[in-house]
Formats: structure tokens, C-alpha cells, sequence
């Protein structure tokens, strides 16, 4: 039986979201290209791009929609998250 809920990143669970949406990358074998530990413009950037996507509600994806890099995806929404909790 497969795990296919997402915590969906909103205003109350910021600790939550980033924890499981960490551990469904790494269990993807995908985390390293959401950190820059490794780098590839296809398939494992757009599937990692995708686990973020599915994990984000229409507000904070749309701060994302028209980027094309796991990296730069994930490192908004930090930065967004973070900054707001300083």
C-alpha cells in the first residue's frame, strides 16, 4: 500500500510541510538536486519541480509557476517561509 498524501504547504504548518515534503524527495531519490549537490535539466529537476508543485497551495504556487529549476523553486519558498518567521 502506497503513501500518496502531501502535506499542502499553508499559512499554520510551514515546520511540517518542509519536513515531509523533505522526506519525500530524499525517499525519491531526488533531494540532492533540490540542494544543488547534483544537477540535471531533465527528467529529476521537472519530477522534483513536481513533488514541490503538488505540495504547495495556489498561493505559494503561484510565487513558483513559471520556474523551471528544482533549486530555484524550493529556495523561493524557503526564503519566503523563513523571511516572513524573522
Amino acid at each position: 500500500m502506497g503513501y500518496n498524501k502531501h502535506v499542502v504547504l499553508d499559512d499554520t504548518n510551514y515546520p511540517r510541510w518542509r519536513y515531509e515534503t523533505e522526506l519525500v524527495l530524499r525517499t525519491k531519490f531526488l533531494w540532492e538536486y533540490v540542494i544543488g549537490d547534483k544537477t540535471d535539466s531533465g527528467y529529476c529537476n521537472y519530477e522534483a519541480l513536481h513533488v514541490i508543485s503538488q505540495s504547495l497551495s495556489d498561493k505559494y504556487n503561484a510565487y513558483i509557476l513559471d520556474m523551471t529549476d528544482c533549486k530555484a523553486a524550493w529556495d523561493k519558498i524557503i526564503t519566503i517561509k523563513e523571511g516572513a518567521s524573522n
